[in-house]
């Protein structure tokens, strides 16, 4: 399904946004919340972190046309969050992505997806297993998301992509990852759909694959893992699943297998054990999406109090009430900075230790996230850089 690229100035601007450094989805909604639309936040941005160690660059025009164009050259669409076509159970999640660069038939995302995934040194049986599941729920009507990796994604995209497969990539929809996948890689773009969130080139690295994660489980009704060792990105993507309220299925195995150990703990705590294809059709076929939990919700509602008119209002700079709220707003960023580490802490319990006004600490925090000093998570964590 081709598309024309053409932008809106609002589009435009949201992918200027989404291409500025230390800017994520997080952040992004934020600032939408705060200044109400794209081209707003890049007018206010530069007095927001004026005096910042980093102060925040925009990106500009001319890079963001280069990427469209190469992504246009490609033959490569663009997704925005307020599109029709874009999936709807991914709108749900606090850190949905505003915009997504795909490939293939993007009719794939309109079905019921279920999301597959695994080890990469999948034994036979988690092979021939996932033979069976991904294709019996093919047949039944469901897509599958995976991540394209070696082992247990590899079997499920190769089962389903005459289905419907899609495949969610770590780095830039142009990078095939792993290379041994490029024959399949190039099947999908043709029969399936490819969607990442990453800058059209990006190499995938380590810190992208759990936010690749968040989007399988965040377009899927339900997450199946079949193989997963204890501490293992298989894992990270069931919890991802659990958190944004979605059914998390797993494959029980032998205790003797390290493969198996993550997914039965998985299913001591909780997941649906599944031995075949219509175990999970009966449950998904009864159920729908549980809401997000309320706490998650609220990390994109209560950040700012201010009316948009006086956040972005430029004081004089010699007004004693300009300066006595700079000088305290230098204070708080120092005290939240001496309170953080480089281990995620949930921002609730920082804005409890600090005494301070949630809506004050959570634009310091916002502040500091531009400058480059602190680092967000979803589930409503921050560290240091």
């Amino acid at each position: 399904m081709t598309r024309n690229l053409e932008l809106s100035p609002e589009q435009f601007a949201t992918f200027r946004l989404m291409r500025t450094p230390n800017i994520g989805p997080i952040t992004y909604h934020k600032l939408i919340q705060k200044y109400k639309s794209a081209q707003n936040a890049i007018d206010a941005l530069p007095d927001f972190s004026r005096n910042r160690q980093k102060p925040l660059i925009v990106a500009t025009r001319s890079e963001a046309e280069d990427e469209i164009a190469k992504v246009q050259d490609f033959g490569a669409e663009l997704l925005f969050h307020d599109d029709d076509l874009y999936p709807p159970l991914l709108t749900q999640i606090h850190d949905a992505p505003p915009v997504l660069t795909y490939k293939g038939n993007i009719n794939v995302l309109r079905q019921d997806i279920c999301g597959i995934v695994g080890a990469r040194n999948a034994s036979l049986s988690g092979i021939e297993m996932t033979k069976r599941i991904s294709s019996a729920l093919g047949q039944a009507g469901y897509a599958i998301a995976s991540g394209l990796a070696r082992g247990i994604d590899t079997i499920a995209h190769e089962q389903t992509y005459q289905t419907g497969t899609i495949a969610v990539v770590a780095g830039g929809v142009d990078v095939i990852y792993p290379s041994e996948n490029t024959d399949l890689y190039h099947t999908l773009q043709e029969q399936g759909c490819i969607i990442a969130e990453s800058p059209f080139g990006c190499e995938p690295q380590a810190r992208h694959f759990p936010k690749r994660n968040r989007i399988i489980s965040g377009l899927s009704r339900a997450v199946l893992v079949i193989e997963a060792a204890l501490k293992s990105g298989s894992l990270i993507t069931a919890q991802q699943a659990a958190d944004q309220g979605r059914d998390v299925f797993a494959i029980p195995g032998s205790p003797m297998d390290p493969r198996a150990a993550g997914t039965n703990k998985l299913l001591q705590d909780g997941a649906y054990l599944t031995t075949c294809a219509q175990d999970m059709i009966d449950i998904l076929g009864r159920q729908t999406i549980r809401p997000v939990p309320q706490k998650q919700k609220q990390t994109n509602t209560d950040l700012f109090t201010m009316p948009p008119e006086k956040a972005v209002e430029n004081k004089p700079e010699n007004s004693p009430k300009s300066q006595n709220s700079k000088s305290e707003g230098d204070n708080l960023s120092k005290e939240l900075l001496s309170l953080l580490s480089h281990t995620p802490v949930d921002i609730d319990l920082l804005i409890r230790q600090s005494g301070h006004a949630a809506a004050d600490v959570q634009t310091i925090l916002l502040e500091l996230e531009l400058s480059g000093h602190i680092e967000k998570h979803p589930g409503n964590k921050v560290n240091l850089i």
